[in-house]
């Protein structure tokens, strides 16, 4: 029951302030029209599948039961950027293949926009999987046709190169941040499956571990682990506004 309950509220931490509102002032089917939500659903489906055939084929649990709440709520918890666990950190370790690869790409992914959770955001993902496809349709079509890319998001809307440009952006400053935060353990002499596991839960702000954040690890490793906590809930803009700030600061203008 509590695991249920805390579901929901993942869930409902996941899901941006402005689907709340749109649910509660009706009509509610016309929110799931929306990219951002149908990516994230898309998604969360994915790295569920993901995590459950993983877990499934490692054979980490006998039962049916315990297969599907583990997974589930570890993915959920991945995915909203929750942070919270039904396993101790010793036993998700253990997560190897197709099992980490859905909870690490879940964390990486986070929820919406305007929500509580983390991570790149479930729009940015769905306007840089349409511009892909508009590009790679407008390469296929014969020279000179034109293809206007549109995405549904409270309305109609064009998705200009501009945006793309800069969903495209922001999403690849996360994948460096995950990199970075991955690197600097593995100087340390840890795995790169931990490293890389760690380094996502940071960056994400989600909080899930596998053992490697704890009072006795490096030093250099937890001022990394800050910077990525703090740069990946600003979202890279405010960071460089504040170090070009600094930046005109020190130079006196």
């Amino acid at each position: 029951i509590f695991e249920f309950a805390a579901a929901v509220l993942m869930v409902a931490g996941a899901m941006s302030f402005g689907l709340h509102y749109a649910l509660w002032r009706g009509p509610r089917l016309a929110p799931f029209k929306n990219l951002e939500t149908r990516t994230i659903l898309t998604t969360f489906g994915a790295t569920m599948v993901l995590t459950l055939v993983g877990l499934s084929a490692a054979g980490l649990y006998t039962s049916v039961s315990g297969l599907s709440r583990q997974g589930f709520f570890q993915a959920l918890s991945a995915h909203s950027g929750t942070g919270f666990a039904t396993v101790p950190s010793v036993e998700l370790a253990t997560w190897g293949g197709l099992a980490f690869s859905g909870i690490a790409v879940a964390m990486a992914l986070g929820g919406m926009a305007s929500s509580t959770a983390g991570g790149i955001k479930a729009l940015r993902v769905g306007l840089i999987i349409k511009s892909v496809a508009s590009q790679t349709k407008q390469l296929l079509l014969p020279e000179g046709a034109l293809v206007s890319a549109r995405y549904f998001q409270s309305g109609r809307r064009r998705l200009t190169p501009e945006l793309a440009q800069s969903a495209m952006t922001v999403a690849l400053l996360y994948v460096a941040l995950y990199l970075l935060g991955t690197g600097v353990a593995l100087g340390y002499g840890y795995g790169l499956q931990e490293a890389l596991f760690e380094s996502i839960s940071a960056g994400a702000s989600v909080g899930l571990s596998v053992g490697v954040t704890e009072p006795s690890m490096p030093m250099l490793l937890k001022i990394t682990y800050m910077l990525q906590m703090w740069a990946g809930r600003l979202e890279f803009v405010a960071v460089f506004a504040l170090l070009g700030f600094v930046y005109s600061w020190v130079r006196g203008k």
